[in-house]
């Protein structure tokens, strides 16, 4: 694309779901550190838009003319079945992602798009939760590991 050469696939109507990079890596982030975030979760922004619009904001943003179209059989000839995943798409929805809270940094094609200004911003973890001595759950809890002196081999590190 960044050469001109982003190309409408078919006839472009069909949807393309997409996600920034930021949320990406704040959704892994998030999953790991929270229990909440289990099974298949789709990876996909709130901003449903087509191939063809999804080429066009990309030469947009980009500074690049949108001139190129692939018709659908020189695709489903070099892919076979497999050309069904740029031809056929899917309408996909976080719905998983909005249960679960999470807020997008990059809800639009157009902010994802934009160029960066920043570091990124990580999701706020949520308090670690780790046994206590009397075996109850406790916040925040330091870990009890104990410091090797001179001449001693740490146990469990």
């Amino acid at each position: 694309a960044r050469l001109g050469l982003g190309a409408v696939l078919g006839n472009g109507k069909q949807w393309a779901p997409w996600i920034s990079r930021d949320d990406v890596v704040r959704m892994t982030i998030q999953a790991l550190d929270d229990a909440a975030w289990r099974g298949p979760i789709a990876a996909v922004a709130p901003d449903l838009v087509t191939q063809g619009e999804f080429t066009r904001r990309l030469a947009k943003a980009l500074g690049r003319p949108q001139w190129l179209k692939v018709p659908a059989w020189p695709v489903r000839a070099a892919l076979g079945e497999m050309s069904d995943l740029f031809l056929a798409g899917q309408r996909l929805l976080p719905k998983q992602l909005w249960a679960l809270g999470f807020e997008f940094a990059k809800p639009t094609l157009e902010s994802a798009l934009a160029p960066s200004t920043g570091m990124l911003r990580l999701p706020k973890a949520p308090p670690q939760r780790t046994s206590s001595p009397s075996g109850g759950s406790v916040a925040n809890a330091e870990p009890q590991a104990k410091r090797a002196t001179k001449g001693e081999v740490a146990e469990g590190v």
